[in-house]
């Protein structure tokens, strides 16, 4: 259960209001990569495969305040 080379790629823009505020816009897995992060076999019970996949693209908004 090998998985091709592949690239992920994240960004983030971030604005700092003042000294208490910021506003940032994130996105992770820019490219919409499909991806395998682990796999599992169960050969003694009917060779079974069970395979997980990474986050999809993903975008979002973060607003922090400090205090």
């Amino acid at each position: 259960m090998f998985s091709d080379d592949y690239w992920l790629y994240d960004a983030s823009l971030t604005w700092n209001v003042n000294d208490v505020f910021s506003i940032a816009l994130q996105g992770r897995n820019l490219s919409d990569e499909v991806y395998k992060t682990d796999g599992q076999e169960f050969s003694s019970v009917g060779n079974i495969r069970t395979v997980y996949y990474g986050a999809p693209q993903t975008t979002s908004i973060v607003f922090t305040a400090r205090y």
